[in-house]
């Protein structure tokens, strides 16, 4: 007899298609046309020496900020709403699968009901994002003094980097939160807080995900960016994409039921004759 594993990517695995089907509109809209190519465009300007101290730092906003959004803005909007949508969609699955041991194909009541706290939930950590980015375009404009623009370029560069450190952290220390919101009725204060406090017990795990998450992030860049020549590179962003949307809320309500959610329904043992 062999009990079901309970970690959030053998739930990914063994309800696949059922949270995989959901996730793939929102992930091919996003692989299409939210991508850092803007990002890879900058990189190689400064590899060809094209950039120089008149031209870099608007070169920089315009790859790091919410200004790589402007050109497509209406696609924009709509992935976002999507996005928020699916997610809101994978929740009420998951969370009855994991209470009740029944996954409802299409819960539209239920998900339409959340869609707004999933709305707001999603901007504020876009906004959180797009803050980050800002810190490294508002350190490259104070060094600006610095005559070379590869040691200005490397300062915006790494503090971007520890910025979306700190931004990613914190999204996964307060990962339990919509859990705690939906399952348990809690008040959105109350369920920031309380996640805050139940994510102190998996640091290790937590740790884990923020540099797995940003570092994969830069690996994600780096294939699309070689297999660009191919115009492969939209399936690598769309895969990667795939895979967040799916996975975050099978981690988030793994999290849940190992801290305060109680026993898990959709866990059955397997008997091998």
């Amino acid at each position: 007899m062999k009990v079901q594993r309970k970690s959030a990517i053998a739930y990914l695995f063994r309800n696949f298609w059922q949270l995989v089907l959901v996730s793939l509109p929102a992930a091919v809209l996003l692989g299409f046309f939210v991508t850092p190519s803007d990002e890879i465009t900058f990189m190689q300007s400064l590899a060809r020496g094209e950039l120089t101290l008149e031209n870099y730092f608007g070169a920089y906003a315009n790859a790091y900020s919410a200004l790589r959004l402007v050109n497509n803005w209406w696609v924009i909007i709509i992935s976002f709403v999507l996005v928020c949508f699916t997610f809101s969609v994978l929740i009420v699955k998951i969370d009855r699968h994991m209470r009740v041991g029944e996954m409802v194909a299409f819960p539209l009541k239920r998900s339409f009901a959340l869609f707004p706290l999933i709305l707001a939930y999603v901007f504020i950590w876009f906004l959180a994002s797009e803050i980050a980015n800002f810190v490294g375009i508002g350190l490259m404009y104070i060094f600006k003094f610095i005559n070379n623009v590869g040691a200005v370029v490397s300062i915006g560069v790494v503090s971007d980097f520890l910025a979306n450190m700190f931004v990613t952290g914190l999204f996964f220390r307060l990962i339990i939160t919509i859990p705690l919101k939906v399952s348990e009725n809690y008040r959105l204060n109350i369920a920031l807080s309380y996640s805050a406090r139940c994510s102190a017990g998996h640091k290790g795990i937590l740790w884990g995900l923020t540099f797995g998450y940003v570092l994969g992030r830069y690996a994600v860049m780096c294939l699309g960016y070689l297999l660009m020549p191919f115009n492969l590179d939209v399936l690598v962003y769309a895969l990667a994409y795939l895979f967040c949307i799916a996975y975050i809320p099978c981690l988030s309500y793994k999290l849940y039921h190992d801290t305060v959610g109680g026993e898990r329904r959709d866990i059955s043992e397997i008997i091998f004759y």
